[in-house]
């Protein structure tokens, strides 16, 4: 974590050139390094982000990123997919090659649980949905003009509820690392 850390900061304060900032369409692919979920592994998420409107150094995006959960009791758990449409902010440093962006986006998904025995008890199949609220932020390095690095943490406050109206609420934080493409 610690040179993660290193690594993101040499990227800020040498990463100088001119950032080309006239492309409108960002697509990506990233793997979380930590998940406070206990029911799922670590997950894997695709992204689309397409700028509407840029003044200067600062732009407006929408887009929208699904993840993958694989979990971590197949027998009576099914992996999930979440998505989280979105809108977020960038700012474009002057003469660097670095975006920051800030998101704030809607979250659901939806998996089942399979009917299991526990001692005489019968636990019935399930079908659970999450909902909620994300909050991102997080930074872009641009390797070349159309290639960037994108390392971000994402913040979950969701509302989960099965079919037998059992509702709870949680957050999950995820710090995500991965790549992506700007056309």
């Amino acid at each position: 974590m610690r040179n993660i850390i290193i690594a993101l900061l040499f990227i800020n304060y040498f990463g100088y050139s001119q950032n080309d900032t006239d492309k409108k369409l960002q697509l990506g692919v990233s793997y979380s390094l930590m998940n406070e979920e206990t029911l799922f592994n670590n997950p894997f998420s695709m992204y689309a982000n397409y700028e509407i409107k840029q003044w200067d150094n600062i732009g407006i995006n929408v887009g929208l990123k699904t993840f993958y959960f694989s979990t971590k009791e197949s027998s009576y758990l099914s992996d999930k997919w979440g998505f989280n449409p979105n809108i977020s902010g960038s700012y474009y440093f002057k003469n660097t090659k670095l975006n920051s962006y800030f998101a704030i986006g809607y979250y659901y998904d939806s998996f089942e649980t399979e009917a299991t025995i526990i001692g005489t008890a019968i636990n019935p199949k399930r079908n659970i949905k999450t909902n909620g609220m994300t909050l991102a932020s997080g930074m872009k390095y641009f390797v070349h003009s159309n290639f960037f690095i994108d390392a971000n943490l994402s913040l979950f406050f969701t509302k989960i509820k099965d079919e037998y109206y059992r509702t709870e609420t949680g957050t999950n934080t995820l710090l995500n690392v991965g790549v992506g493409v700007t056309f």
